[in-house]
């Protein structure tokens, strides 16, 4: 058994623990990074135990409280116990931080390999709620109604994010993914009025200009939605999203050379932007320009093969040039991924 003592802050440390392998700055770098250790001092004992590893660390906190941990790994790396111990510290300093680090990898993980797991992110928000209010439940109701959205489970997340309000009445965030929620359930005037209440409270959010653009568009609202999206992008250059958005409300009224160009604006921003790939295809098919239409499509489909909206649109195109054989297969292909 080998115990290893260390102390020091996130700026100063520098310590090779002999024989595992580990700078304990890592450590303590690694939690600065996340949530920004500023005046906190990180002290600890290592002990290793054959590949058993256990971490005893002691937080003093800028508040002058002191808080003690106790972390183990089995794995025997850096890389494990290093994002242990910054999670755990994470967990004492800033729960909400490790509650939205939990939710954002795990909506990653979702996005990517469709494996949707949020229980961590779930436990550590309902913690922070469970516990006396320190100041940030209303962050906390705010990322657990982000979580039960991501689950689907709109209902559910519209009540959290009312609590999020009735705790800060000036959370414009809360307001805009209120709207979302609403409008995931098609309530779209009452999307709308959430969505212009956060635009009220944050007139420079170009996230909110562009859900409450979306919001008219899709009911049937075009050329107030325009006006959002240009709002939007004036506020946001970079926000592919707001153009892929604008180019579908231009589409819908059949202005197919200036939705083209939001699209190609759009993937000048992110190349990687499947919708606008594939919504550019949707454009240059209604156009019957069916090879440049296949091009979107392909794109689209190398950019996310686990979504089949573009390749079953490939698929009717192929239907329109070649109806027995090429689209035959690719529509068995696109069963096979499911719906987009």
């Amino acid at each position: 058994m080998r115990r290893d003592k260390l102390a020091g802050q996130s700026e100063q440390i520098d310590i090779q623990i002999p024989g595992v392998g580990i700078n304990y700055r890592s450590i303590v770098r690694f939690a600065k990074e996340m949530i920004g250790l500023n005046d906190t001092l990180v002290t600890g004992d290592l002990i290793q135990n054959g590949g058993n590893l256990v971490m005893h660390i002691q937080i003093n906190l800028a508040s002058g409280g002191v808080r003690s941990i106790e972390v183990h790994d089995d794995s025997g790396t850096e890389e494990s116990i290093a994002r242990k111990s910054a999670e755990e510290i994470m967990r004492v300093i800033r729960p909400y931080v490790l509650g939205s680090y939990y939710f954002q990898t795990a909506f990653a993980k979702c996005n990517r390999e469709k494996q949707c797991d949020f229980a961590m992110a779930d436990s550590v928000f309902r913690q922070i709620l469970d516990a006396p209010d320190v100041g940030d439940h209303h962050w906390a109701w705010l990322g657990l109604g982000n979580t039960l959205s991501a689950m689907r489970r709109y209902e559910d997340a519209i009540e959290t994010y009312r609590k999020a309000t009735d705790s800060n009445r000036k959370f414009s965030l809360a307001f805009l993914n209120w709207g979302s929620a609403l409008f995931s359930l098609n309530r779209n005037k009452e999307a709308i009025e959430q969505f212009r209440r956060a635009i009220v409270l944050d007139p420079r959010s170009a996230l909110a200009y562009n859900s409450l653009g979306y919001a008219l568009f899709k009911s049937g609202r075009h050329e107030e939605s325009f006006r959002m999206f240009k709002q939007a992008t004036d506020l946001n250059p970079k926000l592919s999203l707001a153009y892929v958005n604008w180019g579908d409300a231009l589409a819908a009224l059949n202005l197919t050379v200036v939705a083209i160009d939001k699209y190609r604006i759009a993937i000048s921003i992110d190349p990687r932007d499947y919708r606008a790939h594939n919504n550019w295809g949707n454009v240059l098919f209604k156009m019957a320009l069916y090879p440049e239409a296949i091009e979107h499509y392909q794109r689209a489909t190398d950019l996310d093969p686990t979504q089949s909206l573009a390749l079953q649109n490939w698929c009717e195109v192929m239907k329109r040039l070649d109806p027995d054989h090429e689209a035959i297969t690719m529509s068995s292909r696109a069963k096979g991924i499911g719906p987009g």
